[in-house]
């Protein structure tokens, strides 16, 4: 459905900023299906902003139709690529 519910924008977000202080590394890439994407492209633009200036890193967004659901992730200097670990969102959580 294209309604995605605010509970799995605000899960999204929140494993973002989750990834990000673990991490040093200087960006962080969000890849997903379109409707995921398209909706942190539009109506979390700010609050991915103010998150990119508090961390002072860079969040890519990254359209991947293959995906079910979004994937947190980085690259390392050596190329390596580095996932978020925390547990898939499955809809059961308050």
């Amino acid at each position: 459905g294209s309604e995605m519910c605010i509970r799995d924008r605000v899960y999204i977000l929140r494993r973002i900023k989750y990834f990000l202080a673990q991490n040093t590394s200087s960006s962080v890439i969000v890849e997903g299906p379109a409707e995921i994407i398209e909706n942190l492209q539009n109506i979390k633009r700010k609050e991915l902003l103010e998150i990119e200036q508090k961390f002072k890193k860079k969040i890519e967004l990254k359209f991947n139709p293959n995906i079910p659901k979004a994937e947190i992730y980085y690259k390392t200097n050596h190329g390596r690529t580095v996932k978020s670990q925390e547990p898939a969102f499955t809809g059961s959580r308050k």
